[in-house]
C-alpha cells in the first residue's frame, strides 16, 4: 500500500497516519457488535417462532402425518431452524473478527488491507 493511499485514507476519516489503526479498528469492532447484536435477535426470533408454531400446532391438535396445514408449519419450522444454523455460523465468525481486532489491530489492520489490495 503507497503512502499516498495511507494519507487519502486518513483525509477520509478525518484522522492522522499515528491514529488511523485505532481508528479503523473501533469502527470494525463497532461492525462486529452490531452484527452480533442482529444475529442474536434473529436466533431469539426464529426460536420463538419455532415455540409458537408448536404451541399453535398443539393448540389446534393437529395430526402431523395427515392435515393440510402441517406443510406451511413444517416449512415455517425448517426456515426457522436453517435461520437459527445460519446466524450461529456468521455469529462465530463475527466473534472470531472482533477478538482478532481487539487482540492486534495492527495486524488485523494489515490483514485487511493485503485482502483487499489483492
Amino acid at each position: 500500500m503507497s503512502e499516498q493511499v495511507i494519507n487519502e485514507l486518513c483525509e477520509k476519516f478525518h484522522t492522522t497516519v499515528d491514529n488511523l489503526i485505532p481508528v479503523y479498528s473501533k469502527y470494525a469492532m463497532t461492525k462486529d457488535i452490531t452484527n452480533i447484536v442482529i444475529e442474536i435477535l434473529l436466533i431469539i426470533i426464529s426460536i420463538a417462532t419455532i415455540y409458537f408454531a408448536l404451541w399453535w400446532a398443539k393448540r389446534k391438535d393437529i395430526d402431523w402425518e395427515y392435515d393440510t396445514p402441517t406443510l406451511g408449519l413444517m416449512l415455517i419450522i425448517i426456515v426457522a431452524i436453517s435461520t437459527i444454523g445460519f446466524c450461529i455460523l456468521a455469529l462465530l465468525f463475527d466473534i472470531r473478527d472482533y477478538i482478532l481486532w481487539s487482540a492486534s489491530p495492527e495486524m488485523r489492520f494489515l490483514d485487511y488491507v493485503v485482502q483487499t489490495v489483492k
